[in-house]
């Protein structure tokens, strides 16, 4: 793993963490949507998130997880997921929905 990689992973996490912290602290935003790119570049895992909708303040994987999709498996062994990336150079993204949008 290049440290190019991981610093473009770290930094995307870490924009959404503060994107996430941004709509906590609005005090309107209650829930948090997946997307991928929606292309042919898109991974097994990504796929299966794209447009799913968690509560704000809730991951959606806990460290330890696993993650299956038929013949793939992925462990989640480094943090909890609140927001992409979900792997090393994950191109995926959120937005915020309100609840009023549900």
């Amino acid at each position: 793993v290049g440290p190019e990689r991981v610093s473009s992973t770290e930094t995307v996490k870490a924009f959404n963490e503060g994107t996430i912290q941004a709509w906590e602290d609005s005090g309107v935003v209650e829930y948090k949507r997946w997307h991928t790119q929606e292309d042919g570049r898109v991974c097994v895992f990504c796929e299966q998130m794209n447009g799913i909708s968690s509560k704000l303040d809730a991951p959606w994987f806990r460290k330890g997880e696993t993650l299956n999709f038929g013949e793939y498996s992925l462990v989640l062994d480094y943090d909890d997921i609140n927001g992409p990336p979900i792997h090393p150079e994950c191109r995926c993204f959120i937005d915020f929905v309100l609840e009023a949008d549900l």
